[in-house]
């Protein structure tokens, strides 16, 4: 009996954390997450997470001194938010009588549930992101426009050849090639603009900020080898989108003809703001989020970009990042514990807005055009700004509770003596 009771909690813990894994939970919070169900199930779990890799060992906490260990081999992972919400409800309601089989059925439906964006509403999201990020890079109204487009034709060909999966390995340098070819391509009918911010703006979908910053603070918590192979995973994927970009710019600059360039008309100065919060709201859409919280993403976005330009001119860049990780990872605290919501609908799209991928891109592609001392030092402000959201992060999560707490009550006061 103890045996066969043993043999359900380890294929119950060995689905949740594939899950877990698979929705792209960083290593140090799946840790957690894994030794706080094995408290309430009565066992000792520690997990040990790679990008492609879990291995969990097992024990009761009294009596059997009898050590399981479960290796699990997993594919690169995608972040979705929605289901890592559900996953963590699921772990928050399990407790030592609990269902088992209950808990492995909640577990499958929401494993086998569709995704919160479906591909028309990620094509119509990948437009906005694509438009609104180039605004962000100083572009004018045509490099908004070829932006959404190129943007647009990138999402619907990463949906095309993603079937055939001998593909997949190469596929940023395929889709990148793809989005230089198109954008010179649209120069031809829409001069006046910089090819370089709409090719830019088009593939930042996959630009590895997001999974940089995560690597940092993996690192910064001593998970070093799950760290170390995200960062070399986020050097290659950026390795491979580089040279696409550069192949399809060589090639179009020998087979379409060439195209005045330069930047056309500016938008006005106020226009920035708008973008920011349409920028939140698809980048909801990247991370899976549940789609009502959408308005979450454009005030998160607006948080973090308004912290950064105040900021800014007092304590630097790097310094403006890190206050602004900092404040909105509290934020994304009181927002918590106020409305019962997760933390993560606030400071994921905050911190994804600040996240340094397209610098560290720009860096890359100075490379490869051999400008090595402006490559050298963009690159090196992608670590030091990755860093300082990593370590902000971190730091507001370790004291942000006893933030919020003291903030709410404060609040509460004011409202009772009103």
């Amino acid at each position: 009996m103890s045996e066969n009771r043993d043999s359900s909690h380890d294929k119950f813990i060995c689905s949740l954390a594939q899950a877990l894994h698979r929705s792209g939970s960083p290593a140090h919070e799946m840790e957690v997450l894994l030794y706080r169900l094995g408290e309430q199930l009565g066992m000792q779990i520690q997990g040990f997470s790679l990008p492609t890799m879990i291995t969990l060992t097992i024990e009761a906490m009294e009596g059997s001194q009898v050590q399981r260990i479960h290796i699990l081999r997993l594919p690169a992972s995608d972040y979705n938010m929605l289901r890592l919400i559900k996953l963590k409800e699921l772990i928050v309601k399990m407790d030592v009588s609990g269902d088992l089989e209950a808990a492995q059925s909640e577990l499958d439906r929401i494993m086998a549930e569709p995704a919160a964006w479906g591909e028309k509403s990620f094509l119509f999201g990948s437009i906005l992101l694509s438009s609104s990020v180039s605004l962000l890079f100083g572009s004018g109204w045509i490099e908004f426009f070829c932006s959404g487009l190129v943007g647009l034709s990138f999402v619907a060909s990463y949906f095309f050849l993603i079937r055939w999966q001998r593909l997949v390995p190469i596929l940023p340098f395929i889709l990148c090639t793809f989005a230089s070819i198109v954008t010179y391509s649209l120069c031809c009918v829409l001069p006046q603009q910089k090819p370089f911010i709409t090719i830019l703006s088009g593939i930042i979908l996959i630009m590895p900020g997001f999974s940089i910053t995560v690597a940092l603070a993996e690192l910064a918590t001593m998970n070093l080898l799950s760290g170390a192979a995200r960062l070399a995973g986020c050097f290659i994927l950026m390795l491979m989108m580089g040279f696409g970009v550069a192949f399809g710019t060589q090639l179009s600059e020998a087979l379409i003809p060439a195209a005045p360039l330069g930047t056309g008309a500016l938008p006005p100065a106020w226009v920035i703001w708008p973008a920011v919060a349409v920028l939140g709201i698809s980048l909801m859409a990247v991370v899976q989020a549940p789609i009502r919280s959408s308005f979450i993403g454009a005030a998160a976005a607006l948080l973090a970009y308004g912290i950064t330009v105040v900021l800014s001119g007092l304590l630097g860049g790097v310094g403006s990042c890190f206050a602004s990780a900092f404040i909105v990872t509290v934020s994304g605290n009181i927002y918590q514990r106020i409305t019962g919501k997760p933390a993560m609908l606030l400071i994921i799209p905050g911190l994804i807005t600040l996240v340094p991928g397209s610098v560290g891109f720009r860096g890359l592609h100075a490379l490869m055009t051999r400008d090595s001392i402006a490559g050298i030092n963009t690159i090196t402000d992608m670590a030091v700004t990755a860093a300082a959201l990593a370590i902000g992060t971190l730091m507001a999560n370790a004291i942000a509770p006893t933030i919020a707490k003291i903030r709410l009550d404060e609040s509460l006061k004011v409202l009772s003596l009103r």
